[in-house]
């Protein structure tokens, strides 16, 4: 009985974590989506108002989302500047959103990783303590189970 609840606790931690994983891939691709959308904005912006070239509003405007500021390129006009405040409100915090989603997303599977790991020392130790039997099931198993790799 026992066995049967942790099987069912056990797969009902897995459908949550595939949940969750599937969450911050889309929070991803979300947060990248609206990062080049932003600078779609922004080059384009730069390039009718301040009469930039192509690659210099691209540039300025990635210069901007990166707080960068290098200085080399600076609105000129009221407008362009009042645009680039709001610009660089909402396009930072766009690009810290997915940097930190990004790292959620690593430490996530990292921490799936390891999870996987130390069942498999479990299952091991569990074997090894049944003698030679053990040790030569569980390097046979260690072998045919993809999820201790």
């Amino acid at each position: 009985m026992e066995k049967a609840e942790e099987n069912l606790n056990t797969q009902e931690v897995i459908r949550e974590l595939e949940k969750r994983h599937e969450a911050r891939r889309r929070r991803i691709f979300s947060a990248v989506f609206a990062i080049i959308f932003f600078l779609v904005i922004g080059t384009t912006f730069y390039h009718l108002n301040e009469k930039w070239s192509i690659i210099n509003s691209a540039y300025f405007s990635t210069i901007l989302l990166t707080t960068v500021g290098l200085g080399d390129l600076y609105p000129t006009n009221d407008v362009s500047k009042m645009f680039t405040i709001a610009y660089v409100l909402m396009g930072v915090g766009t690009v810290l959103y997915l940097l930190t989603s990004i790292a959620a997303y690593i430490l996530e599977e990292r921490e799936k990783e390891i999870s996987i790991r130390m069942k498999g020392i479990k299952y091991m130790e569990l074997h090894k303590k049944a003698g030679h039997f053990g040790k030569h099931f569980f390097e046979k198993m260690k072998y045919s189970r993809k999820d201790l790799k």
